[in-house]
């Protein structure tokens, strides 16, 4: 038993006025004898004075039972138990929560708002409405769905969703509005294709904080549906007092530069940069709505973020820099030209893997261990074939140059069919040119720019023709014959080239493709130029790419699963027998963009049902009380019958006081006789 406005219960002392009533009525202490009584019944009158003093009890407690009985009509009573609730013809409101969970809900007192804001609607929920929670940042979870919550007895609902959204806590990612909105209302209707009853409200609740950094691309190619109703609960917080901090390109890794925006608003413009493992700072000034570059205080540290100090809000105060080492990766040469030679392979080769800050190549004649990378020439014997071939299983990268019809036996060897054969071409003029180019291969994509993707002032006098099935080609001739192929072998890729770069052969050593090419292709087999590009929070890192085997990927000393998706900034390094990469991971800068959007930007995105909280939604229950309680006292009404009650106590004090009254007159003046 509850009772839904329990204050009233202080009316119960208002029985204290008939109990004082009925003990101040005491009989006379002296009596005068009267000689007309003397002749009265005695036995008659003390019956009389009996029953008078029992209807006296009965009136205080008839009297006492209206006061109690009135004061439980004010208080409502009901039976707290959900389950009393009656879901037959009534109809059902239907409601998806969707709470922001992003980087930029990390500042002080905005999440504890939103959690509160959520509590607020989970209270406002009746027992017979479905209700599904989502929370999202990069990307969307479910925290409950319409089928869980209904699997749920209807009694612990609430209490479980709230320890639910209580566990919660803000991620890293950025705010991906657009999918949050996406799969929210997907569900909605998933549910509505389910229910047979009647749904008196759709409504998608959006709590966040409708910073100017969320995304909502998707929005834009899709039509809201007219009947879900969207209702944004905009948590508002300081934004002003921020200055952010983000990463800059250099040409050198080894001094970095970072951009420091400053708030129009915020109150101060003096900010120290500081490597969290030295102690190496500088101060700057950075005026209000300013963004500088500046480079970060001199003596990098490998493995150090670099932390701004100076404003009020803190989660994008911290970025983090790939260490400045280059990648050292083994080139083995298999040919028999010279680098002494100007008009080889080798030498051309040798001029175009030169070192830079991000790597340093070395070229070894047929090295056999610890190889990144082959290249081969038609000069290949069987031995050397035959090693190859177990290289590639291995999962290692070959680019194979067919420039002589004796490179049939290597062809042959490496893709297993006798048949292969390779001759040399023969054109009616004195060069030809490559035509047809894949520029959605990732080895050719960094050409796909309309300013790098012509290939045609590359002349090729001398090329081989080679009819190879189940290859991709990359690269054709003028006359359809394939220039560049790609043929995956075991774990391995095999690339092959119909022409050399010797000058004899064509221009490719001497075009600007060249040395590109070349590390387009190092970089697609695995090999990073120094550590890993640097990722943001909830990119998908490219294991696959930078460990092509099948062995285990560990990071800290435990398995990595695959497709392994970063969820927060800083270092992350990954283990593959002795293979080594080590990942960089920033916040979005979009998460730094804090300063609140407008309720009318939905509108662009042909959203018109958008409605503001409603302010008097606090007054729908008593304090203390939700609408379930509301509704299980509406529903059962006891106060009515006790409202009866109070009525027929009332009407029976009055019929029992009348009925005293009148024998009290009557006794009072007897007949003469």
């Amino acid at each position: 038993m509850s009772l839904l406005y329990p204050i009233y219960l202080l009316g119960a002392l208002a029985i204290a006025l008939p109990l004082y009533l009925h003990l101040k009525r005491k009989p006379p202490r002296e009596s005068t004898p009267v000689s007309s009584l003397l002749f009265w019944n005695a036995s008659e009158t003390l019956s009389n004075r009996r029953m008078a003093k029992l209807e006296d009890w009965l009136l205080l407690l008839l009297r006492i039972l209206a006061i109690l009985f009135l004061v439980l009509v004010f208080a409502r009573p009901f039976l707290n138990n959900e389950s009393l609730l009656s879901l037959t013809n009534q109809t059902v409101s239907r409601y998806s929560i969707v709470i922001d969970t992003s980087a930029s809900m990390r500042r002080e007192g905005t999440w504890q708002s939103a959690k509160d804001l959520a509590l607020s609607q989970i209270k406002k929920i009746k027992a017979r409405d479905q209700v599904a929670v989502y929370h999202f940042d990069h990307q969307v979870s479910e925290l409950i769905s319409y089928t869980s919550w209904q699997d749920v007895d209807s009694g612990q609902r609430k209490s479980l969703l709230s320890q639910k959204i209580n566990s919660l806590s803000p991620g890293w990612g950025s705010s991906r509005i657009d999918l949050a909105l996406l799969r929210a209302i997907e569900a909605m209707q998933e549910q509505a294709t389910l229910d047979e009853g009647p749904v008196e409200r759709s409504e998608v609740i959006l709590i966040t904080d409708l910073q100017q950094g969320s995304e909502w691309e998707r929005l834009t190619s899709m039509v809201w549906p007219e009947e879900i109703e969207l209702s944004v609960l905009r948590v508002d917080s300081d934004f002003t007092q921020n200055a952010s901090l983000n990463t800059v390109a250099s040409a050198d890794p080894s001094q970095p530069r970072v951009r420091i925006t400053n708030h129009p608003k915020h109150s101060s413009g003096s900010f120290k940069l500081n490597w969290t493992a030295a102690d190496l700072y500088e101060t700057h000034y950075i005026a209000p709505g300013q963004s500088v570059v500046v480079s970060a205080p001199a003596g990098f540290p490998p493995g150090s973020p670099l932390e701004l100090f100076g404003d009020g809000i803190e989660f994008d105060n911290t970025v983090y820099f790939p260490p400045p080492e280059p990648a050292q990766p083994l080139l083995s040469l298999w040919t028999d030209s010279l680098v002494e030679n100007a008009d080889s392979l080798a030498f051309y080769l040798d001029q175009a893997m030169i070192n830079t800050h991000r790597m340093e190549p070395r070229l070894e004649s047929r090295a056999t261990e610890n190889v990144d990378f082959y290249i081969a020439d038609g000069s290949l014997t069987d031995s050397d074939s035959q090693h190859l071939l177990k290289e590639l299983q291995a999962g290692k990268t070959c680019l194979l140059v067919i420039d002589r019809p004796e490179a049939s036996t290597a062809l042959r060897t490496l893709l297993a069919d006798s048949s292969i054969e390779v001759r040399a071409a023969t054109t009616g003029r004195d060069y030809t040119l490559f035509e047809q180019v894949d520029f959605k291969h990732p080895v050719l994509r960094p050409f796909a720019a309309i300013e790098t993707r012509d290939f045609s002032n590359i002349r090729v006098w001398n090329y081989q023709l080679v009819d190879l099935p189940d290859t991709r080609t990359l690269i054709s001739y003028e006359d359809g014959s394939p220039a560049l192929f790609e043929k995956t072998i075991g774990q391995g890729t095999l690339y092959g080239i119909t022409t050399s770069w010797s000058k004899q052969d064509s221009q490719l050593a001497l075009s600007t493709k060249f040395v590109p090419f070349l590390y387009s292709l190092l970089h697609h087999s695995g090999i990073r130029p120094g550590a890993s590009a640097s990722f943001t929070v909830g990119d998908i890192l490219p294991l696959d790419r930078d460990f092509p085997s099948d062995l285990p990927i560990t990071i800290d000393g435990q398995r990595a699963q695959q497709p392994y998706q970063a969820d927060r900034p800083g270092f992350y390094p990954f283990a593959q027998g002795d293979k080594q990469v080590t990942y960089i991971v920033n916040l979005d800068p979009r998460e730094s963009l804090l300063e609140p959007m407008d309720l009318d930007t939905f509108s662009r995105f042909g959203i018109d049902s958008v409605q503001a909280p409603d302010p008097d939604d606090s007054q729908l229950a008593p304090p203390g009380r939700t609408l379930t309680e509301v509704e299980l006292e509406n529903q059962q009404k006891w106060f009515r019958w006790l409202a009866c009650l109070v009525f027929i106590f009332i009407l029976v004090e009055t019929l029992i006081g009348s009925r005293r009254r009148s024998s009290s007159s009557a006794t009072a003046t007897p007949e003469a006789t």
